[in-house]
C-alpha cells in the first residue's frame, strides 16, 4: 500500500504511512467486537464474516486505480483491517479453548508463529510477482526506489499483487 500512495498515486511517504494506518485502526475495532459476536454466533461464523470482510477489501484493492484518492486507499485498508479483527480473535480464542489449559501457551505461540512464517511467505510471493512484473515491463532492470520505476509500469505490477492478495482471500 505504502509503495502504491506513493509510487502510482505521488503522494509522500508520511501521506502514505497513514493510508496504511487505517488498516492498523479497522483491525483493533474490530477485534474489540469480535469478542462480543462470537459469544452470539460462534467463532467460526464470526471467523467467516471476517473471511467476508477481507475478500471484500481484496476486491476493493482490485479497483483502485492512478485516478483514485488517498482516502478510497485508507478506506479498503480499513476495510482489510476489518476484516483481519473478525478473523484473528476468534481463531485465536477458538484454538486455545480447544486445549487444556496446559497447553494454551503451545497453541497461542503455534499461532504467532504461523502468522509470522505467512506473513513471511506472502511478501516474498507478492515479491515475486511485483518483480516479475516490473522486470517484463521495462526490460529486465527493476529500479529499488518507487519514484524510479514508471507509474504505470508499478501500478500494472502492484495490481497483480493485489489481484493475488484477492486469491489468498
Amino acid at each position: 500500500i505504502p509503495l502504491y500512495a506513493q509510487g502510482v498515486l505521488h503522494t509522500t511517504a508520511l501521506v502514505a504511512g497513514f493510508a496504511l494506518a487505517a488498516l492498523t485502526l479497522g483491525w483493533p475495532l474490530a477485534a474489540s467486537m469480535a469478542g462480543r459476536i462470537y459469544l452470539r454466533i460462534g467463532f467460526r461464523r464470526t471467523a467467516l464474516i471476517g473471511a467476508v470482510v477481507i475478500t471484500i477489501g481484496a476486491g476493493l484493492l482490485d479497483l483502485l486505480s492512478s485516478h483514485s484518492s488517498v482516502w478510497q486507499v485508507a478506506g479498503t485498508c480499513f476495510v482489510v483491517g476489518l476484516g483481519l479483527g473478525l478473523v484473528a480473535s476468534p481463531t485465536l480464542i477458538s484454538a486455545q479453548s480447544a486445549v487444556e489449559w496446559d497447553r494454551r501457551g503451545v497453541v497461542t505461540g503455534t499461532n504467532v508463529f504461523a502468522r509470522s512464517m505467512g506473513s513471511a511467505l506472502g511478501i516474498a510471493a507478492f515479491g515475486a510477482i511485483a518483480n516479475a512484473s516490473l522486470s517484463q515491463q521495462v526490460g529486465g532492470h527493476v529500479s529499488s526506489t518507487a519514484s524510479a520505476i514508471p507509474a504505470g509500469a508499478l501500478q500494472l505490477a502492484l495490481h497483480g499483487v493485489f489481484l493475488a492478495a484477492g486469491v489468498v482471500a
